[in-house]
């Protein structure tokens, strides 16, 4: 819940337009409150942000930076904790950022406030103002765990002071959360490129690692944990909580764009966040499917093959007599999704055929 509060009249009237605009709670000094129905009103203010400390996921201020800075101070904790802080002059002509600006949400905030009443988002993140990657933004945005704070810190610093650090991301979540743009000098490989091992990392100026892990359950084996074990002092490692794998089935000479678009597609219907895909599986008869291939690198996607013998070991809801004469497998697509999981997931999506293609799609983790 956002909460809007103010202390004066004219500022009730800009934290009434961003209460409107975000759906949250209004609240308005007691002598305020009465003029506007569906209002909360409070008696002093340091008693208001003790109370919203607790409560909200982010408080929208409409008053002086001085009066938030000594009404917040004894509430202040860390930045796993803090509330997203925006304050906003009372004639909504700006929007500051001042606390929880990444893993709060402060700036995505800031912006949003910007957007409902016109306002100019002042945001001083350094590496925000400087174009670089925030991985705390990542890691809020996509549900991931930090394991080291102050090595988050320490890999900020080194991406502002243009040092290389490398991103190893078998499942390409940071390629498909950047929109595959340049990140430099965060240099992200994914499955394709570390074949090779850690070789395929530049080897220029200190290097820094950020390799990120699926959720507990997988193995780990393939995910770049034995590449950096001997550099734990410089690695920075973030887990998804959760993943979702792709089953899919195909004709021969499905096009690329058949198969990325029901991929898409599907997730989108289904509400599910496409970013946190780890992988697309299929029956290892497609391993020279061309548009199988293009279509899992345009989604930044590693491949997972298995075999006729183990997709029919596998007790699935929907089989069917068309892929058991075509490939040798009563399910391809539902078999598939379920495998690459390796025993630690279920299905979420049941098989949903398309055009020349069936897709399901199963998650690991919560």
């Amino acid at each position: 819940m956002i909460y809007c509060v103010a202390v004066t009249r004219q500022g009730a009237r800009v934290a009434q337009a961003v209460a409107s605009a975000l759906k949250g709670a209004l609240y308005l000094p007691e002598r305020l409150a009465c003029e506007y129905p569906g209002s909360r009103g409070y008696s002093n203010i340091r008693d208001f942000f003790s109370r919203a400390f607790k409560e909200a996921r982010g408080i929208v201020c409409v008053m002086a930076c001085g009066i938030v800075v000594r009404g917040i101070k004894d509430y202040v904790e860390s930045k796993t904790k803090d509330p997203a802080i925006v304050v906003v002059d009372e004639r909504g002509q700006f929007a500051i950022s001042l606390l929880s600006g990444h893993l709060g949400g402060a700036n995505s905030l800031a912006k949003l406030v910007s957007q409902a009443i016109g306002a100019q988002p002042v945001i001083t993140t350094a590496t925000d103002v400087n174009g670089l990657p925030a991985l705390d933004d990542v890691a809020r945005e996509l549900s991931l765990e930090i394991s080291d704070l102050n090595m988050l810190r320490t890999i900020h610093m080194a991406l502002l002071e243009g040092q290389t650090v490398c991103a190893m991301d078998r499942a390409g979540i940071l390629k498909r959360y950047f929109g595959g743009r340049d990140t430099s000098p965060l240099i992200i490989l994914t499955s394709e490129e570390l074949a090779g091992g850690e070789e395929a990392c530049p080897q220029k100026g200190t290097l820094y690692l950020v390799t990120l892990l699926p959720p507990l359950g997988i193995k780990e084996d393939n995910w770049g944990v034995r590449q950096v074990s001997h550099r734990r002092e410089r690695t920075l490692i973030l887990r998804a909580r959760r993943l979702f794998y792709v089953g899919i089935g195909c004709n021969s000479g499905t096009g690329r764009d058949e198969i990325e678009s029901l991929v898409r597609d599907t997730f989108s219907m289904h509400g599910l966040d496409q970013r946190l895909i780890g992988g697309i599986a299929s029956i290892d008869a497609k391993r020279g499917e061309q548009g199988l291939i293009e279509a899992a690198r345009a989604l930044f996607c590693p491949i997972i093959f298995f075999s006729k013998e183990e997709l029919s070991k596998v007790d699935v809801p929907n089989p069917s007599p068309a892929p058991k004469k075509a490939v040798g497998s009563p399910s391809v697509a539902e078999a598939a999704a379920l495998l690459a999981t390796q025993g630690s997931g279920r299905l979420i999506v049941e098989k949903k055929k398309s055009g020349n293609c069936t897709i399901a799609i199963s998650v690991v983790g919560h």
